[in-house]
């Protein structure tokens, strides 16, 4: 037996009932479309898994009515695409010292509503940086991470490709965020 709590959904319920009661097949329904949920990153699945819950809820009784497709997806503003495309094209610049000039360039806004929307975004978004000099910087010191990790790597050939200066750079850099130095980070992992 499922307990219900009528009103929880809204005023658009109808609450002469107190209790549901769902057969087996609709409870292992409802249990599949949970386990679902809870384990899916793909919004297909997830839409599907609360379409089942709703119609095997409506099935029994429940006057539950499935939102509109939009209920499900969030508008994300044309800004928000443009910066999107910008800072995945400036990221992927790897040698290529990218500053705010270079962003304003490719977005066509002033500085300062560049500023404005990126510390919007980062904070929408929940990226650990506040403006487009910290995001860079973590940007190079996670890839740095990563790309120290392979077997061939060396400090020399990173720090080239991440467009440090020079190796000297791009170990205090590591050094300035509190990481172990580049060399060592293959014999960490």
């Amino acid at each position: 037996m499922v307990e219900w709590e009528p009103g929880h959904f809204g005023r658009s319920i109808d609450t002469s009932f107190e209790t549901l009661r769902i057969s087996p097949r609709g409870l292992e329904a409802l249990q599949r479309a949970a386990a679902t949920i809870a384990g899916t990153r793909s919004s297909i699945e997830l839409r599907q898994a609360v379409r089942d819950v709703f119609a095997v809820l409506r099935s029994h009784g429940v006057p539950l009515h499935l939102p509109p497709e939009s209920a499900f997806v969030e508008a994300v503003p044309e800004h928000e695409v443009v910066l999107a495309r910008i800072i995945d094209r400036a990221l992927s610049h790897r040698g290529d010292r990218v500053g705010m000039v270079d962003l304003e360039d490719l977005s066509g806004w002033s500085e300062r509503s560049l500023r404005r929307h990126l510390r919007q975004y980062l904070r929408k978004y929940h990226f650990n940086a506040l403006a487009w000099r910290e995001l860079y910087r973590r940007w190079r010191l996670s890839t740095g991470l990563a790309l120290m990790g392979a077997a061939k790597a060396t400090t020399e050939s990173v720090a080239e490709y991440l467009g440090y200066s020079s190796p000297t750079a791009f170990c205090r850099a590591f050094a300035s965020a509190g990481l172990p130095s580049p060399g060592s980070i293959r014999r960490l992992l």
